[in-house]
């Protein structure tokens, strides 16, 4: 049987500029806006850390990634650049966490969690 998934071929944005966490009913939303090094990020997503979504010493991490266009463009505007991803966890995924941190290429932003 033919296997048609396309690998994900995501690089970190190059700066985080905003952390939400949202609790839902049942656990919470993940919503981390970033800003682009180049125009046309696309398939935006927030990236585990660790392979299995796991904590490491309460803390639980995540990459914000985007794959670039084929084409290069010419760089535009810091509004024209940002993105943002979201990731929803349950209560059950969040017991053994303590902080969230979004990395990005230059910088990371974390958030306790109360």
């Amino acid at each position: 049987m033919r296997n048609d998934i396309a690998a994900y071929n995501g690089q970190p944005i190059d700066q985080v500029s905003g952390l939400v966490i949202e609790r839902i009913p049942g656990g919470a939303i993940i919503r981390a806006t970033g800003i682009s090094s180049f125009d046309g990020a696309h398939s935006v997503q927030l990236t585990p850390a660790t392979e299995d979504s796991t904590p490491v010493e309460g803390v639980l991490t995540y990459r914000l990634e985007a794959e670039r266009p084929s084409a290069l463009r010419r760089t535009t505007s810091q509004r024209v650049r940002t993105v943002t991803a979201a990731v929803r966890l349950s209560d059950n995924d969040l017991k053994d966490v303590r902080v969230i941190r979004v990395e990005g290429e230059r910088n990371a932003q974390t958030t306790a969690r109360r």
